[in-house]
């Protein structure tokens, strides 16, 4: 258990005690499907293949508000009022939660698979996005 801890603190990967396996069509919950990855916001979990990915609270809320509007850019303003609502932060709040967001999907600024920057605009998610229940 200490070892499962110390993943955890370090936002490492945790696999799962048994496989990952969908459940039959029409049960379980909604879930956004892109890349490896799959997005389950009513457990708020994020799998990658068979494992839980250990997630900061603020980094799944980036990563799940920017996947349900991957149609469209969200500016700086639209991010800070939909993860720190009636709360001052700074700029650097959120660079550092889309650092961390990129971070935890193995993406980077240089590649921006998942999350790109358009510089002056803000942010949008590029990978493609399937909904399915799980």
């Amino acid at each position: 258990m200490e070892n499962v801890n110390a993943m955890l603190s370090l936002g490492n990967v945790i696999p799962l005690q048994t496989s990952y396996q969908p459940r039959a069509h029409g049960h379980g919950h909604d879930a956004y499907l892109f890349g490896d990855f799959v997005l389950i916001p009513a457990l708020f979990e994020l799998r990658r293949g068979p494992c839980v990915v250990s997630v900061a609270p603020k980094v799944f809320d980036l990563i799940l508000h920017l996947v349900e509007n991957h149609d469209r850019v969200l500016t700086h303003e639209d991010l800070l009022a939909a993860l720190w609502p009636a709360v001052t932060v700074t700029m650097g709040s959120l660079a550092y939660a889309v650092t961390e967001a990129r971070r935890v999907l193995g993406d980077a600024g240089s590649k921006q698979l998942f999350i790109r920057n358009l510089r002056g605009r803000g942010y949008r998610f590029v990978a493609a996005v399937e909904h399915a229940r799980v």
